[in-house]
This record gives structure tokens, sequence and C-alpha cells, in this order.
């Protein structure tokens, strides 16, 4: 059965989203989903990974979607996890603080009528620290610019077990993150810069 279309639904929570969004709503921008349009949190500092990098970042990963674990850490809008499972992605855990950001995802998801992802309104850094399941193929980190969390966070993927061998990593940061904050195992495939955000892809060896 096809997805049913969210055309024409109110989104009660999304009245003072960013102006940056179509009213208040995230477009996904390719695969089975492509062009649906969701809901977005009414949430504080909630930031949208833009289109057209959302577009470069899917075509940098083309078939490395097909059948993946994804885990989409800083989650917000979910719109990184909902691309992966539009293009194929076996699953996606979302992990996100806010809880309305969380509500209005898993909303979301069962509009899109998906079964294959779950989020968990939890820390990142927190849960990352006691996963014990299957590890990622692809992961994206998105976190708020400006407050450290890319390096905590990316420090503690390395030392835990949620990396899968060859596993792909998405970085979204501010211009200026310097690289090195990264771990040395994680090397830069691609690089590019979209307004004042820059998106790297690293390979893990």
């Amino acid at each position: 059965m096809p997805p049913r279309s969210s055309a024409g639904k109110k989104c009660p929570s999304s009245r003072n989203a960013s102006s940056r969004t179509e009213q208040g709503r995230l477009r996904i921008v390719g695969g089975g989903w492509r062009s649906r349009r969701l809901c977005i949190a009414a949430a504080e500092g909630l930031r949208p990974t833009p289109d057209r990098a959302r577009e470069m970042v899917c075509n940098w990963l083309g078939g490395l979607f097909e059948g993946a674990r994804c885990l989409d850490a800083f989650a917000g809008t979910g719109a990184l996890g909902l691309e992966a499972l539009s293009r194929g992605a076996d699953c996606a855990t979302f992990l996100e603080l806010s809880s309305p950001a969380c509500q209005t995802l898993r909303a979301n998801l069962v509009e899109l009528e998906c079964t294959r992802a779950q989020v968990i309104c939890t820390d990142a850094l927190s849960w990352l620290t006691q996963y014990t399941g299957q590890p990622f193929d692809l992961v994206f980190l998105d976190p708020p610019f400006g407050k450290g969390f890319i390096a905590s966070v990316s420090e503690q993927l390395h030392v835990s077990a949620c990396l899968a061998r060859d596993a792909v990593i998405y970085v979204e940061s501010e211009r200026d993150l310097p690289q090195a904050l990264l771990p040395q195992r994680w090397k830069l495939w691609k690089e590019k810069a979209v307004g004042q955000v820059m998106c790297r892809l690293y390979h893990v060896v």
C-alpha cells in the first residue's frame, strides 16, 4: 500500500518553526518518499539541514544507503535519517534531547508508515556510552553549532562499539571547525561548504 499523503494536514506544533522551512514543513528530497512534506516541531534552536546540503550528501553516499544501519545523533527534525530510510536504509535510530522534536518525529514516522526506525529521547553522548547493540554503518552528526559537541561525541563513537567496520560518518558543522578535533582514524573523504555550513564525509579505517 502506498504511503498516505500528508498534503493539507496541519502541524499544530510548527507555528514557531524556522522560517527557512516552507510553512513549518520539512521536504524529503529523494528516494521513495521524495517530495513528501512533514511537520517540524517548534523546538528552540531546531536547524534542519538545508535541502541543498542534504541532496549533495545523499549524492555523495549513493548506493551506501541500501541495507545500511543508520544512526542520526542530534536528530532534530530527523531530516538526515529520513533521507536514508527513503533511499533504502535497513533501519535508523534517532537520538534527540528535545521532547517536542521527538514527538513530532515519531508522528512523522507514523505518517510515513515506517516501522524501520526508533526515536529515543536522550542525550546523545550518554546514550553512546551505554550502547551495546549492533554497530552502525552510517552515522550522521549534526549537533548545535559552537557548543563543542562534535569533539566529545566523535571520540565516544570512536572508542565505543557503535561503529561497524568501514563505517561512514557525515559531520555537519560551522565552517571553521578544525578537523583536528576528530579521531585520526576518521579519514576525510569529501567536503564542501554550503553557505556558512561545512559538510564533511569521513570513512573509518
